[in-house]
């Protein structure tokens, strides 16, 4: 959507997207303007104003206003006040064989599944987080119910796009409309976890239910509010392994010892790479030279990843 940031001498009003949204499709769209709703468009400098170089390039977001039919500051401050929200004015429609068009699909998509699971009796308790500002990348209520819940599995419903119009090669498609719903494998905020992507698709293909990837890593979701939150699949690993880290270097020997090992060091005539202090690292040290890698590897595993 926008927001109002200047209302101008002649009762225009100046705007901010809020989120992504491409110049090149705002001109002449109506607009539902602040809290009373108020029809507006949004308009430009009028064609045979502008100059040769103006023409040839896309008119920018700030070179456009949103007419709402005041003729001055103060009539329009009479209905609007910088900072009033602004959004298209799109209703829902079917049109086509079976394609519908309205305002904020993405999102509105995965809530209208979530609210059909709803009503579904689920074989494990679940909690639905419907959350607001992911466009803008908040995570705000996601990054709360991510912390407050700490789910073991979690699942970001959504649409996403397609590209499959003309001009965009195949190579280019993120997915293709009419071959089944859609699992991301990463995106620009998250990478999902390969076992979980197996049992959805697995689950898919047991009820017949038609799949394919998202082919493209643009955008994000959600589900990166889990990593922050920490202690999921990969998230929680991490922070535990950095918290048995920190907790030994607060507690492991003291700086006396580690004083003297490094004054021993520096004074011996054969230096080597690594130094050790500690029985415990010593000994981890040795059976690390001593044993196959994966063998080594499943003791630090032991040790920090669990």
């Amino acid at each position: 959507g926008f927001m109002v940031r200047e209302i101008t001498e002649k009762g225009m009003l100046k705007f901010l997207t809020v989120g992504s949204i491409d110049p090149r499709v705002m001109i002449g769209r109506k607009l539902k303007v602040g809290p009373k709703k108020l029809p507006g468009v949004i308009s430009l400098k009028a064609i045979h104003l502008t100059t040769p170089k103006e023409r040839a390039v896309a008119p920018t977001a700030g070179s456009l206003y949103i007419d709402i039919g005041a003729r001055s500051r103060a009539e329009a401050e009479q209905y609007v006040q910088i900072g009033d929200p602004c959004y298209f004015d799109s209703p829902f429609e079917e049109f086509g064989n079976g394609r519908i068009k309205s305002k904020a699909i993405d999102d509105r998509i995965g809530c209208a599944v979530m609210v059909a699971l709803l009503e579904e009796e689920l074989p494990y308790d679940t909690w639905f987080v419907f959350a607001t500002n992911e466009e803008i990348g908040g995570n705000r209520g996601a990054l709360v119910a991510a912390n407050r819940l700490q789910p073991g599995h979690f699942l970001v419903i959504e649409g996403t796009t397609a590209c499959d119009v003309p001009d965009v090669p195949a190579h280019g498609h993120s997915c293709t409309q009419e071959k089944g719903c859609v699992v991301s494998i990463l995106d620009k905020g998250s990478v999902y976890s390969r076992p979980l992507i197996n049992a959805i698709t697995a689950k898919a293909d047991a009820e017949g239910i038609r799949w394919q990837y998202r082919r493209s890593a643009n955008g994000f979701t959600d589900a990166r509010a889990r990593s922050f939150a920490g202690d999921g699949e990969y998230g929680g690993r991490i922070s535990r392994s950095v918290a048995k880290m920190e907790k030994d270097e607060r507690s492991g020997a003291a700086a006396s010892v580690v004083g003297a090992a490094l004054a021993r060091a520096a004074l011996s005539k054969s230096r080597r790479v690594f130094y050790t202090v500690g029985f415990v690292y010593q000994l981890v040290i040795f059976l690390m030279r001593l044993l196959p890698s994966t063998a080594a590897n499943a003791i630090l595993g032991k040790m920090y990843a669990e």
